[in-house]
């Protein structure tokens, strides 16, 4: 099975929200459908220097994300 790194705990959260989303809105819950729940992570693709694959790659300021 191929991993996809942190992939999959982020889908199955956004899936989770969609599913909860339309639970409550065929439930007749219409502010529990539009408010998000989602907390996404602090960490992510930003960390990195972005070079995964070369291994003399050193990490300078920020990264992608700025500060």
């Amino acid at each position: 099975m191929k991993s996809y790194g942190r992939a999959p705990t982020f889908l199955a959260m956004t899936g989770y929200e969609q599913v909860r989303s339309v639970a409550a809105a065929l439930a007749g819950d219409i502010g529990s459908a539009d408010r998000v729940e989602l907390t996404l992570p602090e960490t992510g693709v930003c960390g990195g220097a972005g070079l995964f694959d070369d291994p003399a790659a050193v990490r300078t300021g920020e990264g992608c994300c700025g500060s």
